[in-house]
């Protein structure tokens, strides 16, 4: 009897050892993804082939933003700290955005919430490629990439 609830549990713990196996695989396939992305879109920003009112914009984290807000404040720069402003406001509107979607993250777990948070963020990049595309000289597609 002992050996047969031993070969049961080795067996469900096995099983379950391969479905851990198979999540964490996808959460470091999808990080990879998710850093590259992040990188792709703060490369393009920042490269000036995209460039608006003549500066280079990083989109991908907060640094940047809060730093170039700084130094236009130093120089007296108001439109220069607005822009840098509304890139603020943007990362701050995407994490809002994202909180709603999924208002109880799981650490390490991804879950069916996940998703449509992966959906509006692609839809936010679309609309800003769509952006880039036919109204090159604004701004607009900038905010939409930070957001997203």
């Amino acid at each position: 009897r002992s050996l047969r609830n031993f070969l049961a549990t080795a067996a469900s713990s096995g099983h379950d050892n391969r479905k851990m196996l198979r999540q964490n695989i996808f959460v470091i396939l999808a990080g990879t993804a998710l850093a590259f992305n992040s990188g792709y879109i703060n490369g393009c920003c920042l490269s000036g082939v995209l460039k608006a009112c003549g500066t280079g914009v990083p989109v991908a984290a907060f640094t940047g933003a809060y730093t170039k807000a700084g130094l236009a404040i130093g120089a007296g720069d108001r439109a220069g700290l607005a822009a840098h402003a509304k890139m603020i406001l943007s990362f701050m509107g995407g994490a809002a955005l994202s909180g709603w979607m999924n208002p109880r993250p799981v650490p390490h777990r991804i879950t069916p919430r996940h998703g449509p948070t992966f959906l509006a963020g692609s839809g936010l990049l679309f609309l800003s490629s769509w952006l880039a595309a036919t109204r090159p000289a604004g701004r607009a597609f900038l905010y939409l990439a930070a957001a997203a």
